[in-house]
């Protein structure tokens, strides 16, 4: 369900994309979403129908409300890539960013709602495997690396992403990747035993979801779950945002002018490109 709900934040982030490949990102997301939901469950064809003509009316939404206000925002943070960006300044993108996500997935679960209420006792149960073995793929993939491990994974990840919009890092850049790394918690084992009360807690409210509160409580199960290991979930994600933004302000400051420039011409870029997408219509 967590991939799930990536997939549906997959039209609030396709800013992250590389500029050739957003449009046709973008203009593909209907066979996207319907090939990755696929990998959950099996949907007959009433289902297929009913994704089919909900996500159009998401994407209609998405495309003529949301992506006017990424384009502003990129070019915003474009024009305040010439300089050295604040603490507070980082902190607002990265809040708006999370907003994005939050209004397309808002937006996107009364639909995920009823096509999960659609599905049989066979598709519900196939759901809650898939599920499952994905987070036992996690477990054993994680408990087979050691904290330095994980330090080491982090810095590759954020490195090759920052290379995409930066261009090369610096040598002192890395370091500060290194100490970021080092300095998030990273708590593999609180991870996964909130996922498992998660997936506990959907299962109990999947076998009730034909109940008028059914709505309502999945919404209540993402946004505030009451969950054993929510709280300390909380801290952890409270902890390595601060410590995130902290790098983030501190990278601002040690930009070459060529990163500045290769930024900025890539976030502009990227900016055109969805302007050009939400004048377009929904294809047919």
């Amino acid at each position: 369900m967590f991939r799930l709900k990536r997939l549906i934040l997959l039209a609030a982030v396709l800013l992250a994309a590389g500029c050739s490949s957003t449009k046709l990102a973008y203009d593909n997301l209907d066979w996207i979403v319907s090939w990755q939901i696929g990998k959950f469950v099996t949907l007959n064809e009433p289902q297929k129908t009913l994704l089919d003509e909900r996500f159009k009316a998401f994407w209609q939404w998405h495309r003529s409300t949301q992506l006017g206000l990424y384009v502003a925002d990129l070019r915003e943070l474009a024009d305040l890539m010439a300089a050295p960006v604040t603490h507070a300044q980082v902190a607002d993108f990265l809040q708006r960013m999370g907003d994005h996500g939050k209004r397309a997935f808002n937006e996107a679960l009364p639909e995920l709602t009823r096509l999960m209420q659609t599905m049989d006792d066979k598709q519900a149960a196939d759901l809650l495997k898939h599920m499952a073995d994905k987070r036992e793929e996690q477990v054993r993939k994680d408990n087979g690396l050691s904290v330095e491990e994980l330090q080491d994974r982090a810095v590759e990840e954020t490195e090759e992403n920052l290379e995409r919009w930066l261009g090369s890092v610096t040598p002192a850049q890395e370091q500060r990747l290194h100490d970021w790394a080092v300095s998030r918690r990273y708590e593999n084992a609180v991870w996964h035993n909130y996922q498992e009360n998660w997936a506990a807690a959907l299962a109990a409210l999947i076998a009730q979801r034909q109940d008028a509160a059914f709505a309502g409580r999945l919404k209540a199960l993402f946004d505030e779950p009451d969950l054993p290991s929510a709280k300390a979930i909380a801290d952890v994600r409270a902890h390595n945002r601060a410590v995130w933004i902290a790098m983030m302000t501190d990278l601002s400051q040690m930009l070459t002018p060529e990163q500045r420039a290769h930024s900025q011409k890539k976030l502009r870029a990227v900016a055109k490109d969805l302007e050009e997408l939400a004048a377009e219509p929904v294809k047919s």
